[in-house]
């Protein structure tokens, strides 16, 4: 049986509410226009560097959480990181594995979960990687899902198959020796699950869903269920697009309980909403896939295709979504774009080119009407 990391994985591949395609018959594929305000900034992106035969990692952010390090996968199973502060430099191999990761929090080593997916079949190991030179510290060995480098420093994972709480690891000592911890640890939302009942012909079954739980690291860790956000959506698989924990913000995506529309909502570490509600939630509208880090606008994109199986893409533009829904706006200087993603610091803006391929990484610069 495949654990909830792999069907994470399966999930986020398959796309996210920012990168949403619709049938080129469909009317409303390129709506927005109806909804941009006059009032809304000019967002405009100044090009850097187009990146060829490398992906975002599918973690997310793939942004570091302070400076200006973006994680990238290449081939033969490499984990690359690139810096737009030096343009024209090409991305930087980190370690050569195939897995998930998770940045340190502040930025600099990544905690990298490697599965051995071919003979010999290896134990799974977390791995923490030093960004700059690529020193390893071995953590642990063994499955585990789900796990967080936490803002105290430490990190934590949850050993497959032993239910309960979390297992308390050390980070490596060399990264260790330079960081500072906060005086207050912050929550943030992992990934866990949701159980629930559905209906399998005259039977009702109690299983488990893709969701999420409130994690606050300290000295007497806890995870917490989150009803509010429940509430929110159907019983089905949630996602977690984007996190600011320093402002207890966060982006998740599923389907309405209201509506049945898929979109992602602003929430805090609670699961209570922040953000408003689409004011259709019936029919499809694009949500933001990122946040931009003052938490009130996010970025998406508009993407339309030919309604085939295979989903040729026709069109795609990129747009900044006030998180309140009041407008929709596109952003200048693009062109075809999807999957955004801006950096913590920095105001750095990378996306996909869906037609001429690569990843391109450029300056957003956000003005005033």
């Amino acid at each position: 049986m495949r654990s909830p990391g792999f069907i994470a994985l399966t999930l986020l591949l398959l796309g996210a509410p920012g990168t949403r395609v619709q049938g080129a018959l469909q009317a409303n594929g390129f709506a927005s226009g109806a909804r941009e305000r006059s009032s809304a900034p000019r967002f405009h992106f100044v090009p850097l560097d187009t990146l060829r035969r490398v992906r975002f990692v599918v973690d997310r952010p793939p942004w570091a959480p302070m400076g200006t390090l973006l994680a990238l996968e290449g081939g033969g199973d490499s984990l690359l990181v690139y810096d737009p502060e030096r343009p024209h430099q090409p991305p930087r191999l980190v370690h050569r594995s195939r897995g998930r990761m998770h940045w340190s929090p502040d930025g600099r080593w990544i905690a990298r979960l490697v599965a051995h997916l071919a003979p010999p079949f290896l134990p799974d190991t977390l791995l923490g990687v030093d960004t700059s030179t690529g020193a390893v510290d071995t953590l642990y060995v063994g499955k585990v899902w789900p796990y967080v480098w936490a803002s105290d420093g430490d990190l934590y994972v949850w050993p497959e198959g032993e239910g309960g709480g979390p297992e308390r690891l050390a980070p490596p000592k060399a990264w260790r020796a330079s960081w500072t911890p906060p005086r207050t640890p912050r929550p943030t939302l992992i990934l866990g699950q949701r159980w629930g009942e559905v209906s399998i012909g005259a039977t009702r079954h109690r299983i488990p869903m893709m969701g999420l739980q409130r994690f606050a690291p300290g000295v007497h860790p806890r995870a917490d269920r989150l009803p509010a956000l429940d509430s929110l959506f159907l019983f089905e698989n949630l996602l977690l697009e984007d996190t600011l924990p320093e402002r207890g913000l966060f982006l998740v995506s599923g389907r309405l309980s209201h509506g049945g529309r898929t979109t992602t909502l602003l929430v805090d570490d609670w699961g209570r909403l922040v953000g408003g509600l689409p004011k259709d939630t019936t029919s499809w509208n694009p949500g933001p896939s990122c946040l931009i880090s003052e938490g009130r606008i996010g970025l998406g994109a508009e993407v339309q295709s030919d309604g085939t199986e295979e989903g040729r893409i026709l069109s795609a533009r990129l747009v900044a979504i006030d998180v309140n829904w009041r407008w929709v706006v596109p952003i200048e200087g693009t062109g075809m774009g999807m999957t955004p993603w801006v950096s913590r610091e920095g105001s750095f803006l990378a996306y996909l080119d869906p037609i001429n391929g690569g990843i391109c990484v450029g300056k957003l610069v956000i003005e005033p009407r």
